[in-house]
C-alpha cells in the first residue's frame, strides 16, 4: 500500500513487517531514532492530535480498521513522515535503513500456570527471579499482551525486559 511505500522513505523509524504480522496492526520500531515509543505517542498526541493504542520502550503500536478514513491513514502518515524528518535533522544518527528483528524466545514452561498461580511462592526483586518459575504474569498495559506467564522459567531476557519496562516508567 502507499502507506507502506512512503514509509520505507523513513531514516530512523521503521515501520515492522513480518509475514506473520496481523496487517491491521501498525508497529512503528523507534529503535534507532533517539526516541522512545513512549516519546512518539507524546508526539503523535500533543502535535498532531493522534491517539495510538499502545506504547512500548522501542516502538508505538497504532490499531486500524475498515472504518478508519483514507484521510486518517494519511494524517498518521504524514504526521509520522514529519517526526521522522525532523528527528533525522536534529540528531546525528545512523541514516541507513535499520533491519529490525524482534526475536521471540519461546518460553520454558515449568508447570501449568494453574498449578503456579495456586502454590505458595515468595516475592522477590526482578534482579533476583532469573531461574526461578513465576506466580504471576508480567505484561505491559496496554495492551496487556503478558511477555510472562505463571509457570514458566523466568529467564535473563525476561528480566531485561522488566527491568527496562520499570525504568522507562511502563
Amino acid at each position: 500500500s502507499e502507506f507502506y511505500q512512503k514509509a520505507k522513505q523513513w531514516k530512523t523509524l521503521v515501520l515492522w513487517e513480518h509475514p506473520k504480522k496481523e496487517p491491521s496492526k501498525l508497529v512503528i520500531h523507534t529503535g534507532k531514532s533517539g526516541i522512545t515509543g513512549p516519546q512518539l505517542g507524546k508526539l503523535l498526541r500533543s502535535s498532531y492530535g493522534i491517539e495510538i493504542e499502545m506504547e512500548a520502550p522501542d516502538y508505538a503500536l497504532a490499531m486500524t480498521s475498515v472504518a478508519d478514513s483514507e484521510e486518517g491513514f494519511r494524517r498518521l502518515m504524514d504526521a509520522l513522515t514529519e517526526i521522522d524528518w525532523k528527528i533525522s535533522e536534529t540528531t546525528h544518527l545512523l541514516t541507513d535503513k535499520v533491519s529490525v528483528k524482534h526475536s521471540i524466545a519461546q518460553p520454558i514452561i515449568c508447570i501449568s500456570a494453574y498449578e503456579a498461580m495456586n502454590r505458595p511462592y515468595v516475592t522477590l526483586p526482578v534482579g533476583q527471579s532469573n531461574g526461578r518459575v513465576s506466580a504471576e504474569y508480567a505484561m505491559v498495559y496496554p495492551p496487556g499482551v503478558p511477555f510472562l506467564v505463571p509457570g514458566e522459567s523466568i529467564t535473563e531476557a525476561v528480566v531485561q525486559k522488566i527491568t527496562e519496562a520499570k525504568r522507562k516508567g511502563l
